[in-house]
């Protein structure tokens, strides 16, 4: 009696503590659908075992296997690269993804570029000191500490200087879309009537100036 008491104390605090989870065997009948995982593996290596493949072309399908296992989706929406592997994830990452101009999306090797970049083409700071005729356009290599008034001049110091190409252009043109250029050109057709439109009405009005009014009226008599 002692011990069923005992038993039933144990059962009561065992309830009442947080529920967990224990060990229980199960029992499967042999078609069941626990077995299916290893059911197709076993199926596939006897196939594979049928046809008798050779080492060096099991060497080639787990190759094949890893490399598919080791490809990475860059995780950057819109980007979409899929990476070799993580270091190339990585380079790929740092030069991509670092140093991005978040305004017009040109992409730099250095954060350093990136800097300068955005500095002379979003910031009208830099253009109003240029203005006044400041050194604000620093040299491009980190070591060089010259400043020049215009992009002009510190180019042709990259050439005579560093020996940079005489096509090279810090700044690219930006590509504009087939939409964003025919825009463009609607608009330049619409600057240019209008100002014909200026053109015709300042002609005119100068036209009836020149008029004398003694011979309008003279004229509207008759």
């Amino acid at each position: 009696m002692e011990e069923e008491e005992k038993e039933k104390d144990r059962a009561e605090q065992t309830s009442k503590e947080f529920p967990r989870w224990r060990a229980a065997r199960r029992k499967f009948a042999a078609d069941s659908p626990f077995f299916s995982a290893g059911n197709l593996e076993r199926e596939l290596q006897a196939k594979q075992v049928s046809l008798s493949i050779t080492e060096e072309e099991k060497l080639a399908i787990s190759r094949l296997e890893e490399e598919e296992s080791l490809r990475v989706r860059c995780p950057i929406a819109g980007c979409g690269a899929i990476l070799n592997s993580l270091s190339a994830f990585e380079s790929h990452y740092a030069v991509r993804h670092t140093a991005t101009c978040s305004v017009c999306s040109s992409v730099f090797p250095t954060t350093r570029l990136l800097n300068m970049h955005v500095s002379e083409r979003h910031d009208s700071f830099f253009k109003a000191k240029v203005a006044r005729n400041y050194p604000m356009y620093e040299c491009l290599v980190e070591d060089c500490p010259a400043r020049f008034q215009s992009d002009a001049r510190r180019l042709q110091h990259l050439v005579d200087k560093h020996h940079f190409p005489k096509t090279f252009r810090f700044h690219s043109k930006k590509h504009l879309s087939q939409k964003q250029r025919r825009r463009q050109k609607q608009n330049a057709n619409r600057k240019t009537q209008v100002g014909q439109l200026e053109k015709s009405g300042s002609v005119q009005k100068d036209s009836l100036a020149s008029v004398d009014p003694q011979e309008a009226h003279t004229t509207w008599r008759a």
